[in-house]
């Protein structure tokens, strides 16, 4: 036999609901610019910080809660007679988005993933105490008023397609995420990407992924 039963709650912590905007899987996907002709109160202050007394320069500052509770059952199968586990599972996540202009920008995210309780300790995917989700910069080259050429360096998250062959993996406590460089094409009719990617191997310390 075998029984799991998860109880996830995740907050969210962005001005979507008084600005408007929408919270995405990739929340480097999100834009914020809007917000400067509209008057912003409480947390959506923090969506668009302009700055040099320039609409295009700004700063976005948001982040996430998750947590859930595990209970399993003969999770194992009976292999090493665990029997009845419950565990906690935690994930904080906060980044900040700044655009100087629309031909620079810099994203970074950083992750605090955590497991408690569970007999047989933390798996792969669930623990590393603190580490770099995000951090990359987009260089646009080429910009016109329906085409882009974004080249964009550094660490990211990717998904592609329905995501099952490359994705962000939401499911597990530690997303998943690579380093390397990518181009990518844009106009009103398609896109298209070209990329290169290195992906980590976890440990569960402090800044410690190789």
């Amino acid at each position: 036999m075998n029984l799991k039963i998860v109880l996830l709650l995740y907050m969210v912590f962005l001005a979507h609901v008084a600005s408007g905007q929408k919270f995405t899987l990739m929340r480097y996907d999100e834009v914020y610019k809007d917000l400067q002709d509209s008057p912003r109160t409480g947390v959506s202050k923090i969506k668009y910080i302009p700055l040099f007394q320039n609409p295009g320069a700004y700063v976005s500052l948001g982040g996430e809660v998750r947590v859930e509770l595990d209970y399993s059952l003969n999770e194992d199968w009976g292999s090493l007679d665990v029997g009845r586990d419950i565990f906690f599972l935690q994930r904080y996540h906060l980044h900040a988005d700044l655009h100087l202009g629309t031909r620079v920008r810099i994203f970074g995210q950083l992750r605090s993933g955590l497991e408690d309780g569970r007999k047989l300790g933390p798996r792969r995917i669930d623990e590393d105490q603190l580490n770099v989700q995000n951090l990359f910069v987009d260089i646009i080259p080429y910009l016109t008023h329906n085409e882009s050429l974004t080249v964009r360096l550094g660490r990211q998250e990717i998904r592609y397609g329905s995501g099952r062959l490359v994705d962000v993996r939401d499911g597990p406590n530690l997303r998943l995420y690579f380093d390397g460089a990518k181009i990518a094409f844009a106009n009103s009719k398609f896109r298209i990407d070209a990329f290169m990617m290195a992906d980590a191997i976890v440990h569960q310390g402090i800044f410690d992924n190789s």
